[in-house]
């Protein structure tokens, strides 16, 4: 029923019917009755069919949102901040406190916010307090 086509108006006086104001005899539109029967009857079978697509999709779209929050959480495990030894982290702090002096208290929390590891070091780095 998705797949068919629309029926083509199997008499002829269907045709004449759609491109004039002709009133239907009582056995034509006994006809066209069933006609717009069967197209309705079409019409409610897509319209389940899409409201079934659509839950479809929905779930789809979930789930795809989940895999990608998966993806992002184990692809921060790969990064390569992750490999910076300490000693470097501390160089790297230093560095950034003799440049910004004059922004005091701001800098710790902003080195803070590249990672986890780079916070708890930025917390508990006395020269960047």
């Amino acid at each position: 029923m998705l797949d068919e086509p629309l029926p083509l108006n199997p008499e002829p006086y269907v045709n004449r019917l759609l491109h004039t104001n002709d009133v239907p005899l009582d056995s034509e539109a006994v006809v066209i009755r069933s006609i717009v029967s069967d197209s309705e009857d079409r019409m409610r079978a897509l319209d389940a069919h899409i409201l079934h697509l659509q839950a479809t999709l929905a779930q789809l779209s979930q789930r795809r949102d989940e895999i990608v929050e998966h993806l992002r959480v184990h692809r921060a495990i790969l990064s390569p901040v992750r490999r910076v030894p300490m000693e470097l982290v501390c160089t790297i702090f230093e560095m950034a406190s003799a440049q910004n002096r004059v922004k005091f208290g701001t800098l710790p929390w902003q080195l803070g916010l590249i990672c986890r590891s780079w916070r708890q070091y930025a917390l508990s780095y006395p020269l960047l307090w």
